[in-house]
């Protein structure tokens, strides 16, 4: 299932969105782990596209570059997409 949110752009909201969706599949999801990096533009959506990776796996992909020097409280939002992993 694929979900579209408007988050703050930092490691601290990715993992707490990851884990208020993914709670008890058993991944780890902490700041430390959320890595993003550019993806490119997505014509479809009109998006700059950057991949949100859990450790190596891909997890999400999100309309801007996180903010790791800003506080959440003062970080814009952006636009985050996640795909729910299916429990093997």
């Amino acid at each position: 299932m694929t979900t579209i949110a408007t988050i703050e752009p930092t490691r601290e909201a990715i993992a707490q969105y990851l884990r208020d969706q993914w709670g008890g599949l058993g991944y780890d999801i902490y700041p430390e782990n959320i890595k993003v990096e550019p993806y490119g533009f997505d014509e479809r959506i009109g998006w700059d596209t950057y991949i949100v990776l859990l450790g190596d796996q891909a997890s999400a992909f999100t309309d801007s570059p996180i903010l790791p020097d800003l506080p959440e409280s003062s970080a814009p939002s952006t636009r985050l997409e996640s795909h729910h992993p299916s429990k093997s």
